[in-house]
């Protein structure tokens, strides 16, 4: 209908601005009307009507300019560009209409923005920035992701290649390039290490890139994903700092040696520990009698006692009286070492449900050859 309304001959110019004009009232937002007043001030460039175009313009740009918090982007951006696009065909820019509307946007910018949101690794980006040359930046491109930020909302690479220009004024370019080369460097070692289909494998890399993965750098990074696996290789590489990795793989790969660990863990006060071995081999909490056991202990030493005293009942309720009595002796050893993060009253409480939920038995009938390992 819009190319209808353009394609009206001279003696039906009058109507077809009424109906442009009609349009336009009975539209509620500010934005598709910006929009449909630009379309009619392209409709008035094209028959020569250069003064009511500008006037469509102007108001079409105030528009626009609205808040569009409670816009889809892409509708923002269909508005903002069909204005510009229309300003752009005055054969001279005003200088009423905002520089959004009417600055040029040089190719060699341009460019490099299509370039960077393009590029899937630093290779690409970096590629990118070589191809733009010389001078970084331009003083066109400050100008330029000023325009594309306002044109469109949503796209990121503005801001990525804004913290870039940043970076570049405060550091300049060649250590932004390293630091982001090292960055890249460090990712992609990550990545290979958390992608290998096998725990042999894994503890390979780890081995052979080890002064690579145990940085404070690689940590950072791992510690910053909510990914499981990420968690999981974040565990290894820290109780890898303190323990051998022969000792490590089997944690990973043995829950009951790995119960084994976190038993000893409990025994010593070195938490820490206990909540790294279950990340390493989350399959700890699933071993009957055991599992809920250090739930308690760790849920007991992030604060949350009440949580604490019902796993320690469900513990108590799923484990053998002997995993009990030996559970209760761990907590008490546990309490001698006064832990400063661990409540005192709470972790007598639960030693309290540990040992009053176990049966008085013969001690003969404990000792059987069909007991269960009080450590598992």
């Amino acid at each position: 209908c819009i190319s209808d309304l353009c394609a009206a001959g001279a003696s039906e110019a009058l109507a077809g601005q009424n109906l442009w004009e009609t349009a336009i009232t009975k539209l509620t937002n500010p934005l598709a009307q910006g929009e449909l007043r630009g379309h009619f001030a392209a409709c008035a460039i094209s028959q020569g009507d250069h003064r009511k175009a500008l006037d469509l313009l102007r108001q079409a740009a105030v528009d626009v300019e609205t808040d569009p918090a409670d816009q889809p982007p892409y509708l923002v951006t269909r508005a903002r560009t069909t204005v510009r696009a229309a300003a752009q065909q005055l054969p001279d820019a005003p200088a009423n209409l905002p520089s959004w509307a009417i600055s040029p946007l040089p190719d060699t910018d341009i460019d490099l923005v299509n370039a960077w949101q393009a590029a899937t690794d630093w290779d690409q980006r970096e590629a990118a920035i070589t191809t733009y040359g010389a001078p970084f930046p331009r003083p066109t491109l400050p100008q330029t992701l000023d325009i594309l930020d306002f044109l469109y909302p949503d796209r990121s690479v503005i801001d990525e290649l804004r913290a870039l220009l940043t970076a570049a004024d405060d550091q300049g370019l060649s250590a932004v390039l390293a630091d982001q080369r090292a960055q890249h460097d460090t990712l992609q070692t990550v990545s290979t290490w958390i992608g290998k289909d096998t725990w042999n494998e894994s503890f390979k890399y780890l081995a052979d890139h080890r002064d690579r993965l145990i940085t404070n750098e690689v940590t950072h990074l791992l510690a910053q994903s909510d990914e499981p696996v990420a968690r999981q290789h974040l565990a290894i590489l820290l109780l890898s700092t303190r323990l051998q990795n022969q000792d490590v793989f089997t944690i990973v790969t043995d829950p009951s040696a790995a119960a084994d660990h976190a038993l000893d863990a409990i025994e010593t006060g070195h938490l820490n520990q206990l909540a790294l071995l279950l990340q390493a081999n989350s399959n700890i909490a699933r071993l009957p009698g055991t599992g809920l056991f250090l739930l308690t202990v760790l849920t007991l030493a992030t604060g949350n006692t009440d949580q604490a005293t019902t796993l320690a009942r469900a513990a108590a309720a799923t484990a053998t009286p002997l995993q009990c009595r030996a559970n209760a002796i761990r907590l008490r050893k546990l309490h001698e070492t006064a832990v400063p993060s661990l409540n005192g009253d709470a972790l007598q409480r639960v030693i309290a449900i540990l040992a009053d939920d176990v049966p008085n038995q013969p001690p003969a009938q404990e000792n059987t050859t069909d007991t269960p390992n009080p450590r598992r």
